[in-house]
């Protein structure tokens, strides 16, 4: 029996040692969590690989909130004005032996005063690759200064929207160039292909001649020259736009153009960040490349005449006349404190339309436009931006050549102010 507790006891002995040795080789800390989302580095903050793939992803996007009061309303405007937006920005690379690959998405809704039911428009949606942009995007390659400095957005400035198919070859030094086929749709006034004969519809007047659009039958064809550097950036464009009229006697297609030069300089003698920006650009058949914004109205104590520029009229039951303009922007942006900024922006512009072969035979005026604008943002903590802005904007009319007696509202100005809160992310 004794003999028989020693063995049971040696045995219990052993597994209590064996039972030591073992947990002495056990982790003395617990094991790291797995890493399920892969942060990539390769394109700036945000972005991390897609689980599985050699693909890095952003998301992105912003919620705006905006207020407007304009002075000189009619009865049938808003004199206040709400506006909600939220954006969705998805941003994708991926590294190739042609160079990086992207796919870049950003879609908008939103939700204004008096609109029936929430907007929402494919902002961005295109695919780059080895020097090819094919897609939308939100500017045009004709573009340069996109109202940067403003909320509102008013100045005389090429800022639209564009399906493209593009080429950009970099030359280094920051030197590129890029020719673009772009849909000549957005390039129309009121972004439709309803142009009526004249740039003021004033009842029996309109459609005389009766001048439609008559569909595409070419792209508009844009090229730009762009230099970029520590110093700031600089572009030449140019673009060819038709025009397709069909008129009462004939379907007449006629070709303008539109040129623009523009430069930003940066300023860090003043404040870090600030610059400065100027624009000039030209056009003969092509209004919308010097100034895209939708004129609403003239306006004197209640009363207004709706303008509706062209970038071509009917002169006659067979001929298309082309309109001409010029505009000019300037603006500068300056840093009173890292988080407060302010920019001044101004711009002048001018319309002039063809002379009618029949003296009388429509009703259209030359324009001259003017604004003058300041904007405010504060921006208390990353990616938040608070502040106002001021419009002053100014309008005259006067009679084109051959054309009807000016209307008796033929100049007027209007007094606008926007006030923004707007959170990125």
């Amino acid at each position: 029996m004794k003999n028989l507790i020693s063995i049971l006891t040696a045995t219990a002995a052993g597994l209590v040692v064996m039972g030591s040795a073992s947990a002495a080789d056990l982790p003395s800390k617990k094991a790291a969590p797995a890493q399920y989302v892969k942060i990539c580095d390769a394109y700036g903050a945000g972005f991390f690989y897609i689980p599985g793939t050699e693909t890095c992803l952003k998301v992105g996007g912003y919620v705006r909130a905006e207020y407007r009061y304009r002075t000189n309303a009619l009865l049938s405007n808003h004199a206040t004005f709400f506006r909600s937006r939220g954006l969705i920005a998805l941003d994708a690379r991926t590294k190739t032996s042609y160079g990086d690959l992207r796919s870049f998405l950003q879609y908008r809704l939103t939700e204004d005063t008096g609109q029936g039911a929430t907007a929402s428009i494919l902002q961005n949606a295109f695919v780059e690759w080895a020097g090819i942009t094919a897609g939308r995007r939100s500017n045009s390659f004709f573009d340069f200064y996109a109202h940067d400095y403003e909320f509102i957005g008013l100045t005389t400035s090429s800022d639209q929207l564009a399906d493209v198919l593009a080429y950009t070859a970099k030359f280094g030094g920051g030197m590129s160039a890029t020719v673009s086929l772009e849909n000549t749709n957005w390039r129309m006034q009121g972004n439709n292909g309803a142009l009526v004969a004249g740039s003021i519809a004033t009842g029996a007047a309109v459609g005389k001649i009766g001048y439609n659009a008559n569909g595409n039958r070419m792209p508009d064809v844009v090229a730009n020259l762009r230099a970029e550097g520590t110093w700031g950036s600089a572009q030449l464009s140019g673009a060819l736009h038709q025009n397709n009229a069909a008129l009462t006697a004939a379907n007449v297609s006629k070709l303008g153009y539109a040129v623009q030069a523009g430069a930003k300089i940066n300023l860090p003698m003043l404040a870090a960040g600030d610059t400065f920006v100027v624009q000039v650009a030209y056009s003969n058949g092509a209004t919308e490349y010097v100034n895209p914004n939708a004129i609403t109205g003239v306006w004197a104590k209640g009363a207004n005449v709706t303008l509706g520029d062209q970038s071509a009229i009917a002169t006659s039951t067979t001929t298309l006349g082309l309109v001409k303009s010029y505009g000019i922007v300037a603006g500068i942006n300056h840093f009173w404190t890292p988080t407060v900024q302010q920019s001044f922006f101004g711009s002048y512009s001018q319309l002039k339309n063809p002379a009618l072969a029949v003296a009388g035979a429509s009703v259209f005026h030359d324009e001259k436009i003017m604004v003058l604008g300041t904007r405010i943002a504060w921006s208390p903590v990353k990616d938040l931006i608070i502040g106002p802005e001021l419009n002053y904007e100014k309008f005259s009319l006067k009679s084109a050549a051959n054309s009807t007696t000016v209307p008796a509202v033929n100049r007027g100005s209007d007094l606008r102010a926007a006030f923004r809160i707007q959170r990125a992310f």
